[in-house]
């Protein structure tokens, strides 16, 4: 078979003259073999010699490149073996910092390739290998991620010096107390102040000389007339021990005024019994008290606040002795108990709800 004969099965319109022109078929800008592609731009063609020698996908549009260069379809014949935009093939980048050597994307100075770069396995971002990064305040030591020196790491990243963190002293999660330091890794009290911790929990520094619940000694509690005073109960500001029950002599029916002094079924005010209150206070059970602070009747007749409570505005509010604060602001107070206040009788408290007597 002839090579015309061929290039026709093919699909080919080769040179072959319009009768009574003598100008050739290819190369005319017209699909005359009905193929679907413009007889030049044909894969099965040559006009003129462009063929697609460079193996590419553009077909007959290709730069003719010499032997082992390569047009990556912007007409600019390159070497793959070294470009590090088209490193091995056309469109194969480099990442920044890499280089193309023989046809592979390489980092220079014995650093790794990882996808987003070149890295030492020292950075936090690549710790050891690719990819592998350190969290929280660790840092890569030697490939590692790790704590500093000293330091344990409580999980995620939390490193913490175990010998003098209050809030993992001695292990991760020990937390020391109010008042409380950590040293040598052990929870300690501060000076004047004592451990009531009974269960063996959370350091629980208390002064005992002023504390309502550990008076004198941890867990010793005091009556609810009473309060703690020199670390021994005695009955609270404003009330009088009479035969051992703190009464209020300014309104007591039964003590007006002085133990043992009965009203009479008159009531007591202001330590005299009358008739009635008058208009000074509220009559409870021939007493007459101001349900505003009285902590036996707070709010409402018969209404007796705990023994570690105060009657504020009414209300019976919690308080907590101030960990031996000398005075207000005192830094043990926070959380539900931010009134620094002093107690009546001198000692300092923090009180629920930021409100003092």
């Amino acid at each position: 078979m002839t090579v015309l004969a061929s290039l026709f099965l093919a699909g080919c319109s080769f040179d072959v003259p319009k009768e009574g022109t003598g100008v050739g078929e290819c190369g005319d800008g017209i699909d005359n073999d009905a193929n679907g592609t413009i007889d030049c731009a044909d894969p099965a063609c040559n006009c003129g010699g462009d063929s697609d020698t460079d193996a590419d996908t553009d077909a007959d549009t290709d730069t003719t490149c010499d032997e082992g260069l390569f047009d990556c379809g912007d007409g600019i014949c390159r070497s793959l073996g070294g470009d590090p935009a088209n490193c091995g093939a056309c469109g194969n980048a480099c990442v920044a910092g890499a280089v193309c050597a023989a046809s592979e994307c390489v980092c220079p100075g014995g650093a790794t390739l990882c996808a987003d770069g070149c890295f030492n396995l020292t950075d936090a971002g690549h710790c050891g290998a690719c990819d592998v990064a350190c969290v929280g305040e660790q840092a890569c030591t030697a490939g590692a991620c790790a704590c500093p020196a000293g330091e344990t790491d409580c999980g995620a990243g939390d490193c913490r010096d175990l010998r003098t963190d209050a809030e993992s002293c001695g292990a991760c999660g020990t937390v020391c107390g109010l008042a409380a330091t950590c040293a040598a890794g052990a929870c300690e009290c501060a000076a004047g102040l004592t451990d009531c911790d009974l269960a063996g929990g959370t350091t629980d520094c208390r002064d005992v000389a002023n504390d309502v619940v550990n008076c004198g000694t941890c867990g010793t509690t005091c009556d609810a007339q009473e309060f703690c005073t020199a670390s021994a109960c005695a009955c609270r500001p404003g009330l009088t021990d009479c035969g051992g029950a703190c009464v209020d002599t300014d309104s007591d029916p039964l003590h007006c005024a002085a133990c043992g002094t009965d009203c009479g079924g008159d009531v007591c005010r202001a330590g005299d019994c009358r008739a009635n209150c008058g208009g000074a206070g509220t009559n409870c059970s021939d007493s007459c008290v101001d349900l505003d602070a009285d902590p036996l009747h707070c709010g409402a007749c018969g209404v007796a606040c705990l023994v570690d409570e105060l009657c504020i505005s009414g209300e019976c509010r919690s308080f907590i002795d101030a960990r031996a604060c000398d005075g207000c602001p005192c830094d043990a107070c926070g959380g539900d108990f931010t009134a620094c206040c002093t107690y009546p009788g001198g000692a300092r408290i923090c009180v629920e709800g930021g409100d003092c007597p």
